[in-house]
């Protein structure tokens, strides 16, 4: 018998019968395809390469009697004493770094990993479990970061699956769609920072030819979990023979195909699962005990602040439907007028003045769709976020006692940059995050010194027209379960 996959645009045959030495290094868990025992609670460890990203696949994994914690790289990274049923999640902040310093952090993070887990871990006695977080809509340096994610663990082998049916992305014979839309045909071809030009996953990952990589179709996906660890044997058994990282591309439309996916990671905990928050659930259901990720927010409360970063069509559509249909303060700093700063500091002084009188349950700012170069946009966003922060440490606003939960306001950031960059100004020490307002829209408590309050992220792209206006009445409780 013989394997087939894809690997550099060409299909490939190796006999099962070829071997090589390897110094490739394996995952402590059990024997491969054996489940891990289930003696003790699982560690999970998930690696994102943004603020938004990391917390859309959190809430997954909260469990009743499990926390979730998100750290941020350089300031709050793993930790061997978080408490040993815990979640621990690390925003990297690659997405908008150069190639070169996405590899060297996200190795310096891996590397950290596996010495916690060297630790940490009992063997035979608490799973093991890691998850590298990416973009459903593959941007960022996908390909450097899984290199550097599998050379940091000493793996050979990741497994990619960036489908989320509930927001619309969906792999088809090796290519992405959204909404059933080719990716570079959507707005994501017109993305300031990483405009995506191609639908092919394996191009969009390894365009740099730094990774081997293969492909799982729709039909062996379906043949059942066993038919996935037959090919998963061969492609793992080419990446040590050839010594060189691989990622095999997984075909999937539906929830029932990542839950397969899934199953299949279990008995292969060897190989690092990649992709979406989609697949982050599907892996949470088989990773944790049985139980219900919290949905409930801890009550209503009386403003919303919402910023908008982002330039992704879809989030201003949200946005401007959010102004017809409540009562909103509304406000639009365009992104050209800060590239001349006496314009700029105008345009501040204006919108603070709006902001301190206005008496609405909800203020909505945000950054012109138009954008006039990374330098300028780039300084849209730090006064974007300045007024923001300038108008929460008013006093009667998040001046609160540490231990305590803000009942005044909640925070949406749409936009990883604008959500950390808010982070960072208010001085956020980790996200504890809960559950989601809607599907792609987590919430968290947020820790600073400011006390601890309610944070809402978005990716730019997720969501219906309607889905401000939704989370907004549901954080405000008006009329919406």
């Amino acid at each position: 018998m013989y394997f087939h996959w894809i690997t550099g645009g060409k299909v490939l045959n190796l006999h099962p019968q070829v071997r090589r030495r390897s110094e490739w290094h394996f995952n402590p868990n059990s024997d491969p395809e054996n489940t891990p025992s289930s003696a003790g609670t699982p560690r999970i460890f998930v690696l994102a390469d943004d603020l938004t990203g990391a917390a859309d696949a959190a809430p997954y994994f909260h469990r009743d009697d499990n926390q979730v914690r998100i750290g941020f790289h350089g300031q709050l990274g793993w930790s061997s004493a978080l408490d040993s049923g815990g979640v621990q999640i690390v925003d990297t902040e690659t997405r908008e770094v150069s190639k070169q310093e996405a590899y060297v952090r996200v190795l310096s993070v891996a590397t950290q990993l596996a010495s916690v887990i060297a630790t940490v871990h009992v063997p035979g006695e608490q799973p093991i479990w890691i998850y590298k977080k990416v973009d459903s809509t593959l941007r960022g340096h996908l390909g450097t970061e899984i290199v550097a994610t599998l050379r940091g663990l000493n793996r050979c082998l990741a497994l990619l699956a960036p489908t989320f049916p509930q927001n619309g992305r969906v792999v088809r014979d090796g290519e992405l769609y959204v909404n059933g839309i080719l990716v570079n045909q959507t707005d994501f071809a017109q993305d300031p920072n990483h405009p995506i030009q191609s639908s092919g996953v394996s191009e969009l990952v390894n365009s740099g030819g730094e990774l081997v990589t293969y492909g799982i179709s729709l039909v062996t996906l379906r043949s059942g979990v066993e038919g996935v660890l037959r090919v998963l044997r061969g492609f793992e058994q080419d990446a040590r023979f050839q010594g060189k990282p691989g990622v095999v591309i997984a075909d999937a439309e539906s929830a029932a195909d990542l839950a397969t996916l899934a199953q299949a990671m279990v008995r292969r905990p060897e190989i690092v699962p990649c992709g979406s928050a989609g697949f982050a659930k599907a892996l949470a259901d088989v990773w944790l005990p049985v139980g219900t990720p919290a949905t409930v927010l801890p009550g209503s409360v009386r403003q919303v602040l919402l910023l908008l970063g982002s330039a992704n069509p879809t989030a201003h559509r949200q946005f401007e439907r959010l102004a017809q249909e409540m009562p909103t303060l509304a406000l639009t700093l365009p992104a050209e007028e800060f590239s001349e700063e006496q314009t700029s500091s105008a345009r501040m002084e204006a919108v603070f003045r709006d902001m301190q009188v206005s008496k609405h349950s909800v203020l909505a700012l945000r950054i012109g769709q138009t954008r006039v170069g990374p330098v300028v946009s780039q300084r849209a966003l730090r006064g974007l976020v300045e007024l923001a922060v300038n108008w929460l440490r008013q006093p009667m606003r998040l001046n609160l006692h540490p231990a305590s939960v803000s009942s005044n306001l909640a925070v949406i950031a749409s936009g990883g940059d604008t959500a950390i960059a808010l982070c960072r100004s208010l001085e956020v020490t980790a996200l504890w995050p809960q559950g989601e307002l809607v599907s792609g829209m987590p919430w968290s408590f947020a820790d600073s010194p400011l006390g601890r309050f309610l944070l809402v992220t978005k990716a730019g792209g997720f969501g219906e027209d309607d889905t401000f206006v939704v989370s907004t009445k549901r954080l405000l409780g008006i009329g919406t379960p």
